[in-house]
């Protein structure tokens, strides 16, 4: 999933090193000795802190609990005055609006939202799941064959190696609190509550569930050592027990071994998301790219290869750069409408994606790409359509 994530060009691997890193200099921070510069080192934790709001919003989750964890450690401590925790906290939050500030100000003044379309777009599209899938469902899947795009959040980043790890991630939960590690708190706290975030206003799992994917690196830092701590009992008699050597050694060959399975399992996939990709969304986009009129309007679902090849005005159906469509983009006859009245010349989709509106008598099919590999996985083929007068 890493891997995926790291080739796919998209921001995912970003948020996964930011919220380590984030992660990492806070409980540095928090544990050293106090002393002078304590605002300071706060303020750069915010800094970092604000990297991954910029990367993606949701970070600013992960930026809360490290605010809590702050505050729940000074009481802890048993400081009789606020002074300090106002202190740090102080830079913390100065940190992050230093960051976050003039991104918050941009968006308002271009859209009048203080965070990019795609974020109100993307629940909008999909706010169906909500009222169609049960929490159990969006939170775990259901026992029958998986639904690709709600597989449930926290089934699907156990689909790999890492549900080897399980038993680790169990152990490491009653170590933490067995052996009084506080300090992992937060991080139990993020991982299982940005599941739960997505469970409750974006369940979607598609493409191997890449909003869901930070959550795995959460998991092998916790389950590697829950494992490494199961496998090597500090108790003599288990030590000495056969069973237990053989299996902690079974395990460990076992996880490597699934490990490289599915890198080539994964690879695989990434292969045919690349043919797919080219062959339906870049053939489209090259199609139009030599046939369409350079001043033709273009309404699109989606619009990343049309738009790079393009350079053509979009209309995006899926609100990103169209925030207009946002109030209606599951009414396909209101969509339609819109399209009409913006007079836009084409309409790019998968025919699947939009029955009802491709189903208009004044749109004629000028080109579809007819590559096999989109049909083979249980899709459709791209269309472009020319929008007559109705």
């Amino acid at each position: 999933h890493l891997v995926w994530a790291a080739v796919s060009g998209m921001e995912t691997i970003l948020f996964v090193w930011l919220s380590l890193f984030l992660m990492e200099r806070y409980l540095a921070v928090a544990s050293a000795e106090p002393g002078e510069g304590k605002m300071g080192r706060y303020f750069g934790v915010g800094l970092l802190g604000g990297l991954l709001v910029l990367t993606r919003p949701e970070g600013l989750g992960l930026v809360g609990l490290i605010g809590l964890d702050n505050g729940i450690r000074w009481w802890r401590a048993g400081e009789r005055s606020p002074s300090g925790l106002m202190k740090r906290w102080l830079g913390l939050g100065l940190g992050v609006v230093v960051m976050v500030a003039p991104y918050v100000l941009f968006h308002l003044q271009l859209t009048g939202l203080p965070f990019p379309n795609t974020l109100y777009a993307k629940q909008a599209e999909y706010g169906v799941i909500l009222s169609e899938f049960s929490l159990w469902w969006r939170l775990f899947g259901g026992f029958g064959p998986p639904i690709d795009s709600v597989q449930g959040v926290f089934r699907v980043i156990f689909i790999g190696a890492q549900v080897l790890l399980l038993p680790g991630l169990v152990f490491a939960a009653w170590l933490t609190f067995k052996e009084r590690r506080w300090e992992l708190l937060p991080i139990w706290g993020w991982w299982i509550g940005y599941g739960l975030l997505y469970a409750i206003r974006l369940p979607v799992t598609y493409q191997h569930g890449r909003y869901q994917m930070p959550i795995i690196a959460w998991v092998i830092v916790l389950g590697v050592w829950g494992t490494a701590r199961l496998v090597t009992p500090s108790s003599p008699k288990l030590k000495r027990n056969l069973l237990a050597r053989v299996g902690g050694k079974a395990l460990v060959a076992s996880l490597a071994m699934l490990l490289l399975a599915f890198t080539v399992v994964g690879a695989q996939a990434y292969g045919r998301d690349v043919r797919i990709i080219e062959s339906e969304m870049v053939a489209a986009a090259r199609w139009l790219d030599q046939t369409a009129e350079p001043q033709a309007l273009i309404a699109a679902h989606d619009i990343g290869a049309i738009g790079y090849f393009t350079r053509r005005p979009l209309i995006d159906l899926a609100g990103l750069v169209t925030p207009e469509v946002i109030p209606i983009i599951r009414d396909e006859p209101a969509l339609f409408d819109f399209i009409v009245n913006q007079q836009a010349d084409y309409l790019v989709t998968f025919p699947s994606w939009y029955p009802e509106m491709t189903a208009q008598p004044s749109l004629n099919v000028v080109y579809r790409t007819d590559a096999l590999w989109s049909v083979q996985a249980g899709g459709d083929n791209m269309v472009v359509y020319r929008i007559g007068q109705p």
